[in-house]
């Protein structure tokens, strides 16, 4: 094979560390690349908090952010932007970096923000930041501190002198046990279900150029194991080995000091165990700390290693997929919630969720309403008035606080995919084969749990690509498997697609919220595809009420076009209406229009509650069609609250198409 472009570059920058570059040129544009990502990377962890804790926009104001690692500042400066976080503190250790910092602490200055910003060392200057954050709690400026590690801990070994994981842990949470504390952080980590050695290749690198490529950084990170050519086939060499050459081929240009980290050396659990321990304390053994971890894929990497046409095969030349993660995502905090439940109130609606108190309002029609203060029986007068002039009960007025905790369906489901993978054992091995490393025997112990762990930490296309390979082999003659696979999919399948395609706040809204209110535009282009996205809102096991080429599911409500399209509102909503009352099997005995929407409420209400929200998609239509109109939508959701209205992407139309033929048999095929 003939030597290409990149064989150059790799070949003229292996042995060269960043003290061979135009130190100043080089740093300048290493830091430009992370204006961009710092900034994404500051909407990620407002979006973690705000969904990890109901009570992150309260604590705000009395928190300081302080970004371990920075850069140049675009990440904290997003967050003090979107926030109302006002003080911060960014560690930097590049002079270049922190000048374009304190530009932005300028920016921030004129809002009335304040950011510091610190040059040096984490094992030299970690002291001079916490006297900073621990003077303007003296001064009653904050309450409590958010440190924000992004891809940094890694690096330190290797970057900060006389580096500790303990040391540095420590005086992290050091002065902060009594009072709000919150840790954020995202780190690569060894490859997920790979063997100990691969065979690598990408037909874009000689083999030989590849082999001292795989050396070099063996060498200079002091990675043990064989390093092997194999002709046209590749290069055998450790796992983590592998997942190092990959990461600096695909940012070559920064070879000089990409080799001066491993991304392969952060262990997840030892971090957070350490975290725990060390904000527990020996004081104070009850003091309650909460952990979280989430293994995460990343795009980037995805996309390169796609671009690259890497492949991978085990020592037996077995190909190899992509690893299904490549980042842990580590939250831990010591917030004792129940210290932010003042001037809260409880809902009724039965589930013990609470509502801030501070907004108020009783909603008495779709346009109007009426201050918390007024008087109760000032309410039930405009009330009686407003039903009387619209000749319909306002059924909606109550279901406007109607929420749910959706953690307690999220449990259910676990649970339901624990039976059925308990009574299946062939459906266990197999699909322990799709994730564990080659050889490797599924744990004998609490399996099931475990192996939905790994489901559940895994990404939709992963999941998906193993459960259709097991359906392919249970085909053949194994019918509990099959059945099981099956089952395991209408339950995981819809949740990891809602992850995949909202993973921002609005989806936790959605899962918690009855009233959604308005039109709300959906993330798929196929209305079975959507079916999908609302049976992972409500953790359910995904159901159809008619079984065809695109099934339609159990939740929907369609308006046929030859009854409804061009009629009135008045008229849409009697079909609404007959079609709830059919599905939600209210009592046939409700007498009359009013009795008849009140009682279909009722079970709409119970039915959410129990994890089933009832949908109506809006279709395409012609432009004269009353459906369109929003004075329309307004009219249905005030009778009917808990229906939500949906609005399909045109855009992702062909895309879904693929998506579902390629789990059709997963989730729409008949029962046997």
């Amino acid at each position: 094979m003939a030597e290409s472009a990149l064989d150059e570059d790799v070949l003229a920058f292996i042995g060269r560390r960043k003290s061979d570059k135009n130190a100043d040129t080089f740093i300048a544009s290493y830091h430009k690349k992370f204006e961009e990502s710092g900034i994404n990377k500051g909407r990620e962890v407002l979006r973690i908090l705000h969904d990890k804790l109901p009570e992150f926009p309260k604590l705000q104001p009395c928190l300081a952010y302080f970004s371990i690692g920075g850069s140049v500042g675009s990440e904290i400066e997003t967050v003090m932007n979107q926030s109302s976080i006002n003080y911060g503190v960014l560690l930097e250790f590049d002079n270049y970096a922190c000048n374009l910092a304190r530009d932005k602490a300028r920016n921030l200055a004129s809002q009335g923000k304040t950011l510091e910003v610190v040059t040096g060392s984490v094992t030299d200057v970690m002291k001079d930041c916490q006297n900073i954050l621990h003077k303007w709690r003296k001064e009653k400026k904050i309450d409590g501190v958010l440190v924000s590690v992004q891809a940094v801990i890694h690096e330190l070994p290797f970057r900060a002198k006389q580096f500790d994981l303990l040391t540095f842990l420590s005086e992290m949470v050091e002065g902060w046990l009594d009072c709000p504390f919150i840790f954020i952080c995202r780190e690569p980590i060894k490859p997920f279900g790979w063997p100990e050695q691969v065979v690598l290749n990408t037909p874009r690198l000689n083999t030989n150029t590849l082999l001292d490529f795989a050396k070099d950084i063996a060498a200079y990170l002091s990675i043990k194991g064989t390093i092997r050519s194999h002709s046209e086939m590749g290069v055998s060499m450790p796992s983590l080995l592998a997942v190092e050459v990959l990461h600096k081929l695909f940012y070559i240009e920064d070879y000089p000091y990409e080799i001066q980290e491993q991304l392969t050396s952060v262990e997840p659990e030892e971090i957070l165990s350490m975290l725990k321990k060390l904000l527990v304390g020996k004081r104070e053994q009850n003091r309650k700390v909460t952990v979280s971890q989430a293994l995460e894929s990343s795009e980037s990497f995805n996309r390169q290693y796609h671009e690259y046409e890497i492949e991978v095969h085990t020592t037996k030349l077995q190909a190899v997929e992509m690893p299904p993660v490549a980042f842990s995502r580590m939250v831990v905090h010591n917030i004792d919630q129940t210290k932010y439940q003042r001037n809260k109130v409880d809902t009724g609606a039965g589930t013990g969720r609470f509502q801030e108190k501070a907004d108020e309002k009783v909603t008495v029609t779709a346009e109007s309403v009426v201050p918390g203060e007024q008087k109760k029986e000032e309410q039930q007068e405009k009330a009686g008035a407003q039903k009387e002039k619209s000749g319909r009960s306002n059924t909606s007025e109550d279901q406007s606080s109607i929420h749910r905790d959706s953690a307690e369906l999220f449990d259910l489901l676990k649970e339901k995919v624990v039976i059925i993978l308990s009574g299946s054992p062939d459906a266990v091995s197999a699909l322990f084969k799709q994730f564990l490393p080659e050889n490797t025997e599924p744990p004998l112990a609490d399996s099931e749990k475990i192996l939905l762990d790994i489901l559940l930490k895994s990404d939709f296309s992963a999941v998906s690509q193993a459960l259709i390979k097991c359906h392919k082999q249970f085909n053949k003659g194994n019918p509990s498997g099959l059945s099981a696979i099956v089952q395991v999919s209408r339950w995981l399948l819809p949740w990891l697609l809602l992850v995949a395609r909202c993973p921002d706040e609005q989806a936790r809204e959605w899962r918690n919220t009855g009233k959604l209110a308005d039109v709300v535009s959906i993330p798929a282009g196929l209305p079975c595809v959507a079916d999908m996205i609302m049976a992972g809102l409500d953790h359910r096991e995904l159901s159809w009420s008619v079984m065809d080429t695109f099934p339609t599911g159990s939740a929907r409500l369609d308006l046929l076009p030859e009854v409804g399209i061009k009629d009135k509102c008045e008229k849409i909503i009697d079909l609404i209406r007959q079609d709830l009352h059919y599905k939600t099997k209210s009592p046939v005995e409700a007498i009359g229009t009013d009795q008849i929407d009140e009682s279909i409420n009722v079970q709409l209400e119970y039915e959410f509650q129990q994890g089933k929200r009832y949908y109506l998609i809006l279709k395409t239509m012609p432009a004269n069609s009353q459906l369109q109109n929003r004075d329309c939508v307004s009219e249905i959701q005030s009778v009917f609250g808990l229906l939500a209205i949906l609005k399909l992407d045109n855009e992702l139309l062909v895309s879904d198409q693929r998506l579902f033929n390629n789990i059709r048999n997963l989730i729409a095929e008949k029962d046997n």
